[in-house]
């Protein structure tokens, strides 16, 4: 821990330790409720733009908090909001005072609602209902109002509950079409007994409803709780926020790439948790007992009771079935054939070879010039292993790699890499250029930093393009703003990128607190973590990556980038600004605004002239038009007929699986002696998984297109 982290943490004890005067009595959670006190006063002591416990700040908790319960306003009335609102400039001061009634209040107020729900979901089924009407949902809750009294409330879970045993009904079509090979149309007009059909949706729609509403009133106080300590972190900004001890434990799986499981790669299907995927080298693979296809209906820890995860969020389910090393996991599955087993597994470490650097070969048909491409998922770095891999690293093998290959150019795919180490992201940029300053860090205090290379080796000196998207965000927006700003890089993608230009800091373990102040307490362990933002970034040149992102040199559409998605559209992101730029040598080449705008034209003319991008712009149409009409229809007839509409633009992106480019993909020798250790069978499916990905990058209009630029620049003599 840094000097200046330990001399904050040693004042921010000193403060808290003479604001407690007394711990609170009764229930363990009411103790626990002071510790929501420590942790804003933490935050606030470490944020880069601190927050003072006002009214304003009450009501941004308020907001969020309320957002949080009821998101799509289906619980709570014109009249519950009202009295909830009672509170909304009074939370500044019950943090002060480590006082929980709002929580309280809120929550009670939620048990009773869903109470309510589930007694008008299951009256709904006294009446049968009718899908021949004419009748309209309006989905997207921001464009509704908070239902007015009760009648407005069973309305609203009227025509909710309808809308989902329609889509029920056609997902029903849809399995039914893909076993009989024809399409819903004219399933519907074959199918002789539609109501014995809608009445089966109704009774599934209703089963999975009162499991989703029983889970939400079998949460612990605690857990509902650990929702309030959100709420209050992430009214500082969207990245500020409180971490249970099993949210920590999958944010250091994520950076390095590893976590302790069983090896599966689930998904949600229906109300059923299914296996898609076993992960080769893991506790499943070599056991051999579960299988892709799998269905998994309960969970337990080793001689526990089991816990039945039918209707369970995927997110729940993976942290019932990871754990520690070395403990045993009992899973109930059903076979595809219907056979229920019980299966024990040890949990032991799991190394996501997907989350890696990985690269490919992509040769010209016709010039026969070898381009390279690499993969890059995420920023990783494993700080638990001696040797643990790092992205960095792995890139600079990847690069070595391709240039015995001797490729004219590469390719580096930075589309959904959400971002990772800020270590690895400088060192990366170092594999590019000589030595230079690669972004500025600005502290709350005011104070800059500037992270440079200072490596003169340079690994791969050729024309290089840096792919973006919509979901490249934090580390991957610095490297490719600093090597836009350089001149080195080609930046193609999406109209601009996530807009995250803040560093969070995970070092806060409320345990520890617990130990230094009230060593008496521990058994309220384990409290677990905050998450908050410390620093902003800037690009070299002085402007900051917050909320404006990256825009690319070379737009191509993409249908994610009309969606509400990215830091613009978080509540309560930090604000853009722009400090002092930095003295830097671009990088010898000739990527001046007159080559980039030629390069720019060619690429408009191929993606107009490009059928696959043709249908990327049907998609934004019709994303565009989803957007204005929210409204969906609840007769029967016209639901289906717009899901029809659905299945034509489904069917023309199969299309995009026929496509051929002028282009080889061929994935280099492996050199790196891991491979070789590992058992032939496991080599094997290693082979097999990366063929089939291979053969997804080849239909990629976007990796196709990033190669005709770098052949464009070829072709200009860079």
């Amino acid at each position: 821990m840094k000097k200046r982290h330990i001399m904050r943490f040693l004042i921010i004890v000193l403060i808290l330790t003479s604001l407690v005067t007394s711990v609170l009595a009764g229930q363990e959670l009411e103790e626990k409720a002071q510790f929501m006190q420590y942790m804003t006063l933490l935050i606030l002591q470490g944020h880069y733009s601190p927050l003072a416990i006002d009214d304003q700040f009450s009501e941004r908790v308020f907001d969020l908090y309320l957002k949080y319960l009821d998101v799509n306003k289906r619980f709570f009335t014109v009249d519950d909001y009202g009295k909830l609102q009672a509170y909304k400039n009074k939370i500044d001061e019950e943090l002060k005072n480590a006082e929980v009634d709002f929580f309280f209040f809120a929550t009670d107020l939620l048990a009773k609602r869903i109470k309510d729900v589930k007694q008008i979901l299951n009256q709904l089924m006294e009446t049968p209902m009718d899908y021949t009407t004419h009748e309209t949902l309006e989905i997207d809750a921001q464009k509704r109002k908070y239902p007015q009294d009760k009648a407005e409330l069973t309305e609203l879970w009227r025509k909710t509950f309808k809308y989902q045993v329609l889509q029920s009904y056609y997902d029903e079509l849809r399995l039914q079409k893909k076993a009989a090979n024809t399409d819903c149309d004219r399933l519907e007009k074959e199918n002789k007994n539609t109501q014995v059909a809608l009445n089966k949706a109704e009774k599934n729609v209703l089963r999975n409803l009162n499991r989703s509403l029983d889970r939400m009133l079998e949460e612990t106080m605690e857990e509902k709780f650990h929702l309030y300590l959100d709420a209050v972190a992430n009214s500082y900004d969207p990245h500020t926020e409180y971490l249970p001890p099993q949210e920590k434990e999958a944010f250091d799986s994520h950076i390095s790439g590893t976590f302790h499981g069983i090896g599966a790669s689930l998904q949600k299907e229906g109300p059923n948790i299914k296996v898609v995927d076993i992960i080769p080298g893991g506790p499943c693979w070599k056991q051999k007992e579960l299988q892709a296809g799998d269905v998994i209906l309960q969970v337990a820890q080793a001689d526990e009771k089991p816990v039945d995860i039918t209707n369970m969020s995927i997110n729940e389910a993976v942290r019932l079935i990871r754990g520690k090393q070395g403990t045993t996991v009992r899973l109930t599955v059903q076979k595809p054939d219907g056979q229920i087993t019980v299966i024990s597994i040890i949990r032991d470490l799991v190394v996501v070879e997907e989350s890696y650097a990985k690269p490919v070969i992509i040769e010209d048909k016709k010039s026969k010039h070898r381009f390279g491409y690499i993969y890059l998922p995420s920023f990783y770095h494993d700080f638990q292993r001696e040797n643990g891999r790092s992205s960095a690293q792995d890139v600079k093998n990847a690069l070595e790699r391709l240039k015995a290959e001797s490729v004219s150019g590469v390719v580096l795919d930075l589309r959904n890499n959400t971002g990772g180490l800020l270590i690895d992201t400088v060192d990366m940029a170092g594999h590019f250029i000589k030595t230079g300053p690669i972004v500025q860090v600005k502290e709350r205090t005011g104070e800059v930093r500037v992270l440079q290379d200072n490596n003169k080796e340079v690994t791969y000196e050729g024309p290089l393009v840096i792919l973006i998207n919509s979901f490249s965000a934090s580390a991957s927006e610095i490297l490719a703003a600093a090597l836009q700003d350089y001149g080195r890089a080609i930046i193609v993608g999406s109209p601009r990128t996530f807009g995250k230009g803040t560093v969070q800091v995970v070092y806060l373990n409320l345990d520890d607190i617990l130990t230094y102040i009230f060593p008496e307490k521990l058994y309220l362990k384990p409290l677990g973590f905050v998450k908050y933002t410390i620093e902003k970034y800037y690009r070299i040149t002085g402007g900051s990556t917050q909320l404006r992102g990256v825009e690319p040199d070379i737009v191509l559409p993409d249908p994610y980038s009309y969606l509400d998605y990215g830091e613009k559209s978080a509540d309560y992101p930090l604000s853009w600004d722009e400090i002092k730029p930095l003295p830097f040598r671009k990088w010898n080449s000739r990527l001046d605004p007159g080559l980039l705008e030629k390069l720019k034209n060619y690429s408009a003319q191929r993606v107009e002239k490009n059928a696959g991008f043709d249908l990327v712009r049907q998609d934004i149409d019709r994303i565009i038009k989803e957007k204005k009409n929210s409204v969906k229809s609840l007769q029967l007839e016209v639901f289906l007929e717009k899901k029809k509409d659905l299945e034509k633009q489904e069917k023309a992106y199969e299309s995009l699986k026929e496509i051929t480019t002028d282009y080889y993909y061929i994935l280099p020798k492996i050199d790196d002696g891991e491979t070789e250790t590992k058992p032939y069978s496991e080599q094997d499916e290693t082979m097999k998984r990366n063929k089939e990905w291979v053969e997804g990058l080849a239909k990629d209009i976007y990796v196709s297109e990033s190669i005709n630029i770098l052949r464009d620049l070829l072709a200009t003599e860079y």
